[in-house]
């Protein structure tokens, strides 16, 4: 798998989008309002958390490189 170009950039806005995601569906349930937007946070969500793995992968790399 490619590198990314900003692992810290990305670790960072990853982690704020999953928070964001997570609130937003939140909301949605909590309003007994469930519907095409719940679906698609946790589609949004998922794809935050890959991003959040791949950068954490990426700098955990960068560190065993430098040793």
């Amino acid at each position: 798998m490619k590198t990314l170009e900003a692992p810290r950039f990305s670790t960072v806005y990853a982690g704020l989008g999953i928070v964001l995601w997570l609130v937003l569906a939140g909301t949605d349930i909590a309003d007994n309002d469930a519907s095409w937007r719940t679906v698609a946070y946790a589609l949004l969500l998922a794809g935050s958390i890959y991003i959040f793995v791949r950068a954490i992968n990426t700098l955990r790399s960068q560190k065993t490189e430098r040793r």
